[in-house]
This record gives structure tokens, sequence and C-alpha cells, in this order.
């Protein structure tokens, strides 16, 4: 008998023997939201219908998109108003890309604290990665530097201000712009979602639906115009064979479709692990 062992198998397996039920309907806020219809129809295959001033798009390429980016925030009233989301880490529209040209127009300076892979300076916008239980300031939660003083920093964190220093600092990072994974379980009331088709190998359709539901009142989605029409099938369609390739017994057709996509949108195929027979 075959056991499920990657993350999240074990539930997926629980659902294939045991009676489910899917909440398909959405009877509140729906008709006035935006963002929550095109949320929902993106589970459906169904592209988003930009034009409303609450879930717009505006068109951007990889190689300015990060500048792009900060002068947008700049335009919606800045850091404190908006949060920034973006699939990735690495890259030209990746997190570090992204901090590093917020942190420049909103807080320009020489200097500061030393964080992760960054440096920290009084108003820097913060995230603490790691659950921190004596500070009691957990994983994700987004906060505001006050002061640094030598390698010591006071961060506010919606209220709880907290001193950091040493081994803690470590667990700072920029939060200018955070991973759509990271952003899971919060919420903001204007989000500008930076998915754009350099993101393709990470679009599942979970994390696009994530990114779009994380903003309460605005979504604005910085990415290509041109391939938004099939963005959310396409999305979706990826996120599937991705997750399907991941367990054994993958027809090599499948895997040659993968691979052929791959080419299509010019992007190295993956290497696959051999299944045991």
């Amino acid at each position: 008998m075959d056991h499920p062992a990657q993350s999240g198998l074990p539930l997926h397996a629980l659902t294939q023997t045991a009676p489910t039920v899917r909440l398909t309907q959405v009877y509140r806020q729906a008709a006035e939201n935006p963002i929550i219809r095109a949320a929902h129809g993106l589970l459906e295959g169904q592209a988003p219908q930009w034009g409303d001033p609450r879930l717009n798009i505006t068109e951007t390429e990889p190689d300015v998109g990060a500048r792009r980016v900060a002068l947008l925030v700049r335009d919606l009233g800045g850091p404190t108003q908006v949060q920034v989301l973006t699939p990735m880490r690495k890259g030209p529209l990746g997190v570090d890309m992204l901090n590093h040209h917020l942190q420049g127009l909103f807080n320009p300076g020489e200097g500061g604290v030393r964080i992760a892979d960054a440096h920290a300076r009084p108003g820097d916008v913060v995230v603490q990665t790691k659950n921190d239980y004596t500070n009691e300031v957990f994983n994700g939660t987004v906060g505001t530097v006050l002061k640094a003083d030598g390698s010591r920093l006071t961060v506010d964190f919606d209220g709880n201000i907290v001193e950091l220093a040493g081994a803690e600092l470590f667990n700072l990072q920029l939060g200018y712009a955070l991973t759509v994974h990271r952003a899971q379980g919060s919420e903001w009331g204007t989000v500008l979602g930076v998915l754009h088709e350099a993101h393709m190998p990470m679009l599942s359709r979970n994390l696009v639906y994530t990114a779009l539901t994380r903003a309460r009142d605005r979504l604005i989605l910085c990415g290509r115009r041109a391939e938004s029409t099939n963005e959310a099938k396409l999305a979706g369609w990826w996120g599937a064979v991705r997750e399907a390739l991941g367990h054994a017994g993958v027809a090599e057709e499948v895997r040659e479709l993968y691979k052929w996509t791959c080419r299509q949108l010019d992007m190295p195929a993956p290497r696959f692990r051999k299944v045991a027979s």
C-alpha cells in the first residue's frame, strides 16, 4: 500500500476516501467587491475583469519592474498605505530586488544595523521571519524601525515595541515587499501584487488566489495585460502539472509535455528525480 508523504498529501488522501463538500457560492460582499469575485473566478479558471479602481492592472517589464513598483507605491500613498507581494525572493521582480528599490526611494541612506541580507535604519519597514516567544513577535509580523543604536534595533510591531540585538536581528528582513507565502494569514487595505510571466514556475492557482485575497479594499496587479486573459487558466494548469510530477508513476508523456512547455516559455527544463519501480 502506498502512503502519501509529501507536504499536504495526508489531507489530500483523506479527501479521496471521506465525503467532502466544496463551498462555491459567496453570499457576503461578492456583489460589490470585485476582488472577491476575481478570486473565486480564478478558482474556476476565469481571468479577472480589470478596470475597476479597486481591481486593476498596470504593465511592466522585468528589467525596469522593481523601479516601477517603487514609484507605484509612492503614487498609492507610500509603504504605510500599501503592501507589495511577489511570489519569489530572487530575480528582477523578487523580494530582494523590490526591497532594495523601495528602501532606496522611501528611506535612502548609508549604513544601518545588519539584518539578514540587508541593513535597517530608523523608518524602515521590516518583517519577522521566525517566531520569537520571548518578545511575543511572530513569523510574518511587519514592523517599523524606530531606533538604531550601535548593533541594536528598536522596532514597533503594531504597538509591541521591542529591542532586538545579536542573533535576533537575523530573524528580521526588510518588509516593504513580502513573498505571497509569508503573507498567508495577513490582510491589508491595499495590495500591490507583482505577478508577472517571469514568475511562471511559481504561479500555481493557489498562490495567485492567496495573493488576490490578501487585499481587503484594493488590489493593483503589476504584470502584463497581454497575458492577463490566459494567466488564470495557465496558472492553474501549470500548478496542477507541477504538483502531479511529484508523484510516483507519472507517465513519461506528461513529463515530456512539461519539458515542452518550458521550452515554449524559454525556461530551463527541470531535472526529474528517478522513481523506483
